[in-house]
């Protein structure tokens, strides 16, 4: 008898996800995400306006994966397009919540809300490989991937041509270490970071000037962090991703 009882349970459950509508998903969200104008139902749609944190995600499209429902674990396949962004990636929700081939692709542009508090405009194209991404009761447990930025400049007081920076994301014990370089640009630039569980960082750069650098660079590297004997400027930063840097120098 209770095997038909979960299974008609089980029944029921697919039932409403296939035959609800779509839009019945919007009770559902946490107040800082918002969407409008959904289509499909809850097993397979997609809304044409979706914002999380007032940053506009266009048009996300989802697709339930029922494999996964038998190890009572909801995985969906999410993809997502607008003018500043293209992504898809496997998203699976249990005891924790996880994203897997993560892939993305656009223009330096979507972070303009975040480096605008600083000053800084970025112009560029990005692209994202993420092999795993794992959040536990709100803590990062694992991070994994790489990001490649091409003809990245910043723009604020000055024009600074980055030029194609890598950055590559590793696990090791309880934090991602984050290392990244650059080259074809007008400085030269070499960091790694640290960003624990709690989204808590401790970056740690050097920068130095080349062949490319106009004088305009060069007699503004002098206000950047501290000098070291090679010539070069180091900054180190700590904070939180969820809250404004504390330059340590």
């Amino acid at each position: 008898m209770k095997k038909f009882i979960i299974l008609g349970m089980g029944v029921f459950i697919v039932s409403l996800m296939i035959y609800a509508p779509a839009g019945m998903i919007v009770k559902t969200l946490p107040a800082n995400i918002s969407a409008q104008q959904f289509d499909g139902n809850i097993w397979q749609g997609s809304a044409v306006s979706l914002s999380v944190n007032g940053v506009s995600l266009g048009l996300v499209s989802w697709r339930i994966k029922p494999a996964c429902l038998l190890a009572f674990t909801l995985c969906v396949q999410v993809k997502q397009r607008n003018q500043s962004m293209s992504a898809s990636m496997l998203l699976k929700v249990a005891n924790t919540v996880e994203l897997h081939e993560l892939k993305a692709e656009g223009n330096t542009g979507i972070l303009e809300p975040l480096l605008n508090q600083y000053g800084i405009t970025p112009s560029g194209g990005f692209s994202v490989d993420m092999l795993k991404i794992v959040v536990h009761n709100g803590q990062l447990k694992n991070m994994e991937g790489k990001l490649h930025l091409s003809s990245l400049a910043l723009h604020g007081l000055l024009r600074v041509f980055i030029g194609d920076a890598d950055a590559v994301f590793k696990p090791e014990g309880n934090h991602t270490q984050i290392t990244a370089s650059n080259q074809k640009g007008h400085i030269d630039v070499r960091a790694s970071a640290v960003l624990k569980a709690d989204l808590s960082y401790q970056l740690d750069m050097n920068i130095s000037s080349n062949t490319l650098s106009s004088e305009a660079v060069i007699n503004g590297m002098q206000y950047i962090g501290r000098p070291l004997p090679d010539g070069s400027r180091q900054v180190r930063q700590s904070g939180s991703l969820a809250s404004p840097p504390i330059s340590q120098y």
